[in-house]
C-alpha cells in the first residue's frame, strides 16, 4: 500500500505549542527517569510502513541502536531494508551508539519532546 501523505498531519502540526509542551512536562513529571520521543516517518519516503504510534518514552540509558530495533520491529522491517533515523529540529544523523539522554540534551526541541524522523535513505545528508 501506497502511503498518501495528504491524508497524515505530523504531531507537530497537529498540535499546539502549548499543548505539546504541557503534554511533555506531564510526562517528564510522572517518569523522570524516561525520555518523551516522537518518531515519525520522513514525509516524502512512500516506501516505508507508517508506525502504529509516534509517541514513546525511552530509558535514559538505551542507545539510539537499541531504539531503532524497537522502531524496526514495530514496522516489521527485514533486517536486509536500510533505515536511518534523523535527531532534531535540522536531521542530524548520530551515531548508532549514542545514548538516548545525550540526544536529549542535545537535541531536544524547545517543547521538551525529542524528535526522530526515520527513513529508508539518507535523504538529508
Amino acid at each position: 500500500m501506497l502511503y498518501n501523505d495528504s491524508t497524515r498531519t505530523r504531531f507537530i502540526e497537529k498540535y499546539t505549542f502549548f499543548e505539546r509542551h504541557r503534554d511533555c512536562n506531564k510526562i517528564m513529571t510522572k517518569f523522570p527517569d524516561r525520555i518523551p520521543v516522537i518518531c515519525e516517518k520522513y514525509t516524502l519516503d512512500i516506501g516505508l510502513p507508517e508506525l502504529d504510534k509516534h509517541k514513546y518514552l525511552v530509558p535514559n540509558d538505551i542507545t539510539l541502536g537499541e531504539f531503532m530495533i524497537i522502531i524496526r520491529k514495530r514496522m516489521q522491517l527485514p533486517p536486509s531494508d536500510a533505515l536511518f533515523l534523523f535527531v532534531g529540529e535540522f536531521n542530524h544523523i548520530p551515531s548508532s551508539i549514542s545514548i538516548m539522554s545525550y540526544l536529549y540534551d542535545n537535541y531536544k526541541s524547545k517543547d521538551g519532546f525529542l524528535y526522530i524522523t526515520y527513513s529508508r535513505e539518507n535523504t538529508f545528508g
